[in-house]
Protein backbone atom coordinates (compact mmCIF):
# COMPACT_ATOMS: atom_id res chain seq x y z
CA UNK A 1 0.00 0.00 0.00
CA UNK A 2 1.51 3.39 -1.23
CA UNK A 3 0.70 6.54 0.46
CA UNK A 4 1.09 9.90 -1.44
CA UNK A 5 0.59 13.13 -0.17
CA UNK A 6 -1.60 15.23 -1.63
CA UNK A 7 0.28 18.75 -2.92
CA UNK A 8 -2.70 19.82 -4.80
CA UNK A 9 -4.34 20.32 -1.33
CA UNK A 10 -1.80 23.08 -0.27
CA UNK A 11 -3.85 25.77 -1.52
CA UNK A 12 -3.62 28.01 1.01
CA UNK A 13 -6.36 27.42 2.96
CA UNK A 14 -5.41 28.76 6.45
CA UNK A 15 -6.70 32.08 7.45
CA UNK A 16 -3.79 33.06 9.56
CA UNK A 17 -0.25 30.90 10.47
CA UNK A 18 -1.78 29.53 14.04
CA UNK A 19 -4.91 27.94 12.01
CA UNK A 20 -2.26 26.60 9.61
CA UNK A 21 -0.33 24.95 12.04
CA UNK A 22 -3.45 23.23 13.40
CA UNK A 23 -3.88 21.94 9.93
CA UNK A 24 -0.32 20.69 9.43
CA UNK A 25 -0.63 18.69 13.15
CA UNK A 26 -3.58 16.86 11.34
CA UNK A 27 -2.20 15.99 8.65
CA UNK A 28 0.93 14.74 10.64
CA UNK A 29 -1.72 12.89 12.36
CA UNK A 30 -2.98 11.46 9.32
CA UNK A 31 0.39 10.39 7.44
CA UNK A 32 0.99 8.38 11.35
CA UNK A 33 -2.11 6.98 11.29
CA UNK A 34 -1.91 5.50 7.87
CA UNK A 35 1.68 4.08 8.15
CA UNK A 36 0.43 1.58 10.25
CA UNK A 37 -0.60 0.13 7.11
CA UNK A 38 2.01 0.29 4.71
CA UNK A 39 5.69 -0.39 5.18
CA UNK A 40 6.51 2.09 2.04
CA UNK A 41 8.00 5.38 2.79
CA UNK A 42 5.08 8.13 2.22
CA UNK A 43 5.80 9.88 -1.66
CA UNK A 44 4.76 13.63 -2.75
CA UNK A 45 5.91 15.71 -5.29
CA UNK A 46 9.09 17.72 -5.75
CA UNK A 47 7.16 20.81 -5.85
CA UNK A 48 5.87 20.79 -2.30
CA UNK A 49 7.74 23.17 -0.70
CA UNK A 50 6.67 25.90 -2.61
CA UNK A 51 3.24 25.35 -1.58
CA UNK A 52 1.42 27.78 0.42
CA UNK A 53 -0.48 26.61 3.99
CA UNK A 54 -1.75 30.10 4.43
CA UNK A 55 -1.06 33.65 3.31
CA UNK A 56 2.72 34.73 3.37
CA UNK A 57 3.19 30.82 4.82
CA UNK A 58 4.64 27.84 2.67
CA UNK A 59 5.47 24.62 3.08
CA UNK A 60 9.00 25.75 3.51
CA UNK A 61 8.22 28.61 6.07
CA UNK A 62 6.44 25.97 8.25
CA UNK A 63 9.57 23.57 7.98
CA UNK A 64 11.68 26.60 9.74
CA UNK A 65 9.27 27.83 12.03
CA UNK A 66 10.75 27.37 15.20
CA UNK A 67 7.27 27.81 16.95
CA UNK A 68 6.40 24.37 16.17
CA UNK A 69 8.01 21.26 17.96
CA UNK A 70 11.19 20.43 16.12
CA UNK A 71 10.66 16.69 16.42
CA UNK A 72 7.61 17.47 14.03
CA UNK A 73 9.10 19.35 11.58
CA UNK A 74 11.85 16.97 11.27
CA UNK A 75 9.23 14.16 10.39
CA UNK A 76 7.73 16.08 7.95
CA UNK A 77 11.08 17.44 6.27
CA UNK A 78 12.46 14.21 5.38
CA UNK A 79 8.98 13.55 3.88
CA UNK A 80 9.72 16.48 1.75
CA UNK A 81 13.38 16.11 1.21
CA UNK A 82 14.51 12.32 0.82
CA UNK A 83 11.36 10.93 -1.73
CA UNK A 84 10.05 9.48 -3.45
CA UNK A 85 9.20 11.62 -5.42
CA UNK A 86 6.40 11.03 -7.99
CA UNK A 87 7.41 12.62 -10.88
CA UNK A 88 10.26 9.80 -10.73
CA UNK A 89 8.29 7.63 -10.34
CA UNK A 90 6.19 8.96 -13.58
CA UNK A 91 9.24 9.11 -15.81
CA UNK A 92 10.69 5.57 -14.59
CA UNK A 93 7.43 3.95 -15.00
CA UNK A 94 5.03 5.60 -17.79
CA UNK A 95 5.32 6.35 -21.14
CA UNK A 96 2.24 8.75 -21.73
CA UNK A 97 -0.56 8.59 -18.83
CA UNK A 98 -3.35 10.88 -18.65
CA UNK A 99 -5.86 11.78 -15.77
CA UNK A 100 -8.56 14.06 -15.11
CA UNK A 101 -9.73 14.98 -11.98
CA UNK A 102 -13.90 15.30 -12.13
CA UNK A 103 -15.14 18.13 -10.05
CA UNK A 104 -16.63 21.50 -11.22
CA UNK A 105 -14.58 21.46 -13.71
CA UNK A 106 -12.21 19.09 -15.28
CA UNK A 107 -8.77 19.68 -13.91
CA UNK A 108 -5.30 17.87 -15.96
CA UNK A 109 -4.09 16.35 -13.16
CA UNK A 110 -1.60 13.85 -14.78
CA UNK A 111 1.78 14.53 -12.78
CA UNK A 112 0.34 14.84 -9.33
CA UNK A 113 -0.10 12.72 -6.30
CA UNK A 114 -3.33 12.37 -7.42
CA UNK A 115 -2.60 10.79 -10.53
CA UNK A 116 -0.32 8.60 -8.46
CA UNK A 117 -2.75 7.19 -6.27
CA UNK A 118 -4.30 5.94 -9.61
CA UNK A 119 -1.77 4.69 -11.23
CA UNK A 120 0.35 3.13 -8.36
CA UNK A 121 -2.13 1.73 -6.17
CA UNK A 122 -2.21 4.20 -3.34
CA UNK A 123 -3.91 6.25 -0.67
CA UNK A 124 -4.44 10.01 -0.89
CA UNK A 125 -3.35 12.25 2.06
CA UNK A 126 -4.89 15.62 2.20
CA UNK A 127 -4.47 18.65 3.94
CA UNK A 128 -7.86 19.80 5.36
CA UNK A 129 -9.60 22.62 3.97
CA UNK A 130 -8.77 21.75 0.67
CA UNK A 131 -11.99 22.27 -1.16
CA UNK A 132 -11.84 20.07 -4.01
CA UNK A 133 -10.75 17.57 -1.38
CA UNK A 134 -13.03 17.64 1.03
CA UNK A 135 -14.25 13.79 0.11
CA UNK A 136 -13.19 10.62 1.23
CA UNK A 137 -12.71 9.48 -2.32
CA UNK A 138 -11.92 11.56 -4.93
CA UNK A 139 -13.25 10.92 -8.57
CA UNK A 140 -10.70 10.81 -11.53
CA UNK A 141 -10.94 9.47 -15.48
CA UNK A 142 -7.34 8.35 -16.20
CA UNK A 143 -5.21 6.24 -19.16
CA UNK A 144 -2.78 4.57 -20.62
CA UNK A 145 -1.08 5.53 -23.92
CA UNK A 146 -3.67 3.26 -26.09
CA UNK A 147 -5.49 2.18 -23.66
CA UNK A 148 -9.45 3.15 -23.28
CA UNK A 149 -10.07 6.07 -20.47
CA UNK A 150 -10.97 4.51 -16.86
CA UNK A 151 -13.62 6.48 -14.19
CA UNK A 152 -12.32 5.18 -10.88
CA UNK A 153 -12.61 6.38 -7.05
CA UNK A 154 -9.75 7.43 -5.11
CA UNK A 155 -9.08 6.98 -1.72
CA UNK A 156 -8.61 10.49 0.07
CA UNK A 157 -7.81 10.78 4.21
CA UNK A 158 -7.84 13.97 5.49
CA UNK A 159 -9.43 14.03 9.32
CA UNK A 160 -7.45 11.90 11.78
CA UNK A 161 -10.99 10.32 13.19
CA UNK A 162 -11.77 8.94 9.70
CA UNK A 163 -8.23 7.75 9.03
CA UNK A 164 -8.13 5.71 11.97
CA UNK A 165 -11.89 4.08 10.76
CA UNK A 166 -10.36 3.27 7.46
CA UNK A 167 -7.53 1.74 9.03
CA UNK A 168 -9.18 -0.20 11.22
CA UNK A 169 -11.83 -1.42 9.02
CA UNK A 170 -8.60 -2.38 6.82
CA UNK A 171 -7.04 -4.13 8.98
CA UNK A 172 -10.41 -6.20 9.92
CA UNK A 173 -10.75 -7.21 6.24
CA UNK A 174 -7.38 -8.48 5.83
CA UNK A 175 -7.06 -9.91 9.01
CA UNK A 176 -7.03 -13.92 8.83
CA UNK A 177 -4.84 -15.51 11.42
CA UNK A 178 -3.45 -14.47 14.89
CA UNK A 179 -0.21 -13.06 14.06
CA UNK A 180 -2.07 -10.37 12.06
CA UNK A 181 -4.20 -9.84 14.99
CA UNK A 182 -1.25 -9.50 17.38
CA UNK A 183 0.84 -7.45 15.42
CA UNK A 184 -2.23 -4.74 14.68
CA UNK A 185 -3.64 -4.94 18.04
CA UNK A 186 -2.45 -1.26 18.83
CA UNK A 187 -4.46 -0.21 15.48
CA UNK A 188 -7.09 -1.94 15.95
CA UNK A 189 -7.73 -1.35 19.89
CA UNK A 190 -5.75 2.21 20.80
CA UNK A 191 -8.09 1.75 24.27
CA UNK A 192 -6.75 -1.37 25.11
CA UNK A 193 -3.38 -2.79 26.66
CA UNK A 194 -2.85 -6.63 26.29
CA UNK A 195 -0.67 -9.12 28.44
CA UNK A 196 2.64 -10.66 26.53
CA UNK A 197 0.60 -14.09 27.97
CA UNK A 198 -2.30 -13.27 25.50
CA UNK A 199 0.34 -13.54 22.47
CA UNK A 200 1.04 -17.44 23.09
CA UNK A 201 -2.80 -18.45 23.89
CA UNK A 202 -3.83 -16.73 20.47
CA UNK A 203 -0.50 -18.57 18.69
CA UNK A 204 -1.46 -22.52 20.37
CA UNK A 205 -4.91 -22.24 19.53
CA UNK A 206 -4.59 -20.93 15.78
CA UNK A 207 -8.24 -19.98 15.45
CA UNK A 208 -10.13 -20.50 12.46
CA UNK A 209 -10.87 -16.57 10.13
CA UNK A 210 -14.51 -16.75 11.38
CA UNK A 211 -13.57 -17.45 15.32
CA UNK A 212 -11.46 -14.75 14.94
CA UNK A 213 -13.90 -12.31 13.46
CA UNK A 214 -15.67 -13.56 16.99
CA UNK A 215 -13.01 -12.43 19.38
CA UNK A 216 -12.16 -8.90 17.39
CA UNK A 217 -15.99 -8.02 17.78
CA UNK A 218 -16.00 -8.41 20.95
CA UNK A 219 -12.06 -6.72 21.66
CA UNK A 220 -13.97 -4.07 19.43
CA UNK A 221 -16.90 -3.31 21.83
CA UNK A 222 -14.62 -2.87 24.66
CA UNK A 223 -12.23 -0.60 22.74
CA UNK A 224 -15.27 1.58 22.19
CA UNK A 225 -16.72 1.05 25.55
CA UNK A 226 -12.90 2.06 26.99
CA UNK A 227 -12.92 5.49 24.48
CA UNK A 228 -16.42 6.16 25.73
CA UNK A 229 -14.89 6.34 29.19
CA UNK A 230 -11.63 8.37 28.56
CA UNK A 231 -14.34 10.75 26.78
CA UNK A 232 -16.48 11.33 30.01
CA UNK A 233 -19.42 10.04 27.96
CA UNK A 234 -19.50 7.38 30.87
CA UNK A 235 -19.38 8.53 34.02
CA UNK A 236 -20.10 5.05 35.66
CA UNK A 237 -19.05 2.20 33.92
CA UNK A 238 -21.24 -0.98 33.84
CA UNK A 239 -19.39 -3.96 32.01
CA UNK A 240 -22.01 -5.97 31.47
CA UNK A 241 -23.42 -2.69 29.27
CA UNK A 242 -20.85 -2.72 26.67
CA UNK A 243 -22.99 -4.39 24.18
CA UNK A 244 -21.36 -7.96 24.70
CA UNK A 245 -22.33 -11.37 27.14
CA UNK A 246 -19.86 -10.19 29.84
CA UNK A 247 -19.95 -11.17 34.02
CA UNK A 248 -17.63 -11.31 37.06
CA UNK A 249 -16.22 -14.90 38.26
CA UNK A 250 -17.82 -16.06 41.61
CA UNK A 251 -15.90 -15.97 45.14
CA UNK A 252 -16.08 -19.40 45.18
CA UNK A 253 -14.27 -19.88 42.11
CA UNK A 254 -11.72 -17.36 42.26
CA UNK A 255 -10.81 -18.51 46.00
CA UNK A 256 -10.31 -22.31 44.06
CA UNK A 257 -9.24 -21.39 40.29
CA UNK A 258 -8.28 -18.08 40.92
CA UNK A 259 -4.19 -18.76 40.14
CA UNK A 260 -5.44 -19.49 36.66
CA UNK A 261 -6.82 -16.36 36.27
CA UNK A 262 -4.11 -14.67 37.48
CA UNK A 263 -1.67 -12.72 34.62
CA UNK A 264 1.47 -10.80 34.60
CA UNK A 265 0.33 -7.24 32.97
CA UNK A 266 2.39 -5.08 31.17
CA UNK A 267 3.26 -2.97 34.90
CA UNK A 268 5.05 -5.88 35.87
CA UNK A 269 2.28 -6.27 38.28
CA UNK A 270 0.30 -9.71 38.62
CA UNK A 271 -3.65 -9.16 38.79
CA UNK A 272 -6.46 -11.78 39.22
CA UNK A 273 -8.54 -10.85 36.51
CA UNK A 274 -12.42 -11.55 37.25
CA UNK A 275 -14.15 -9.87 34.16
CA UNK A 276 -14.90 -11.86 31.33
CA UNK A 277 -16.76 -11.84 27.91
CA UNK A 278 -18.30 -15.09 26.77
CA UNK A 279 -18.10 -16.33 23.22
CA UNK A 280 -20.46 -19.18 23.22
CA UNK A 281 -21.19 -21.98 20.75
CA UNK A 282 -18.91 -24.58 19.81
CA UNK A 283 -16.03 -22.91 20.68
CA UNK A 284 -17.16 -21.38 23.96
CA UNK A 285 -14.59 -18.91 24.57
CA UNK A 286 -13.71 -16.27 27.11
CA UNK A 287 -11.68 -13.10 26.93
CA UNK A 288 -10.72 -12.11 30.85
CA UNK A 289 -10.22 -8.30 31.02
CA UNK A 290 -9.22 -5.84 33.97
CA UNK A 291 -10.99 -2.47 34.12
CA UNK A 292 -9.11 0.15 35.01
CA UNK A 293 -8.63 1.89 38.55
CA UNK A 294 -6.53 3.79 40.75
CA UNK A 295 -3.47 1.66 40.38
CA UNK A 296 -4.07 0.76 36.16
CA UNK A 297 -5.26 3.45 34.17
CA UNK A 298 -5.69 0.63 30.87
CA UNK A 299 -8.11 -1.60 29.65
CA UNK A 300 -5.95 -4.66 29.98
CA UNK A 301 -6.58 -8.43 28.33
CA UNK A 302 -4.96 -10.73 29.97
CA UNK A 303 -6.12 -14.23 28.38
CA UNK A 304 -8.50 -15.04 25.03
CA UNK A 305 -8.78 -19.23 25.34
CA UNK A 306 -11.05 -21.98 26.01
CA UNK A 307 -13.10 -21.73 29.24
CA UNK A 308 -11.19 -21.89 32.39
CA UNK A 309 -12.31 -24.18 35.23
CA UNK A 310 -14.81 -23.20 37.70
CA UNK A 311 -16.23 -24.19 40.95
CA UNK A 312 -19.65 -26.09 41.27
CA UNK A 313 -20.86 -27.88 43.98
CA UNK A 314 -20.33 -31.85 44.27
Amino acid sequence: MNIFLNELSFCGQASNKYQGAQLMSDMLKVLKILQQISNKPIATSSILWEKKIGPQYSVRDYIFDRSIDQAVRNYFQIITTKGPYIECLFSQSLDKHKCYLQNENILDVSWTSVAAAFFFDGILASLKGAPQFASETINVFCCLKGAEQQEADIINQYNPDQAESFVRNFLRQNLNSWENLWHSRSALFPEITFCEEVKGQLQSSNYSHSVLQKIIRHLDCMNKYMKAIRSGKIKAPNYTQMGIEASQESEITLKHYGHLRTFKCPDGKKRVFSWHSKIKGKVNLRIYFYPPDKENEHFLIGYIGRHLPIWTEK
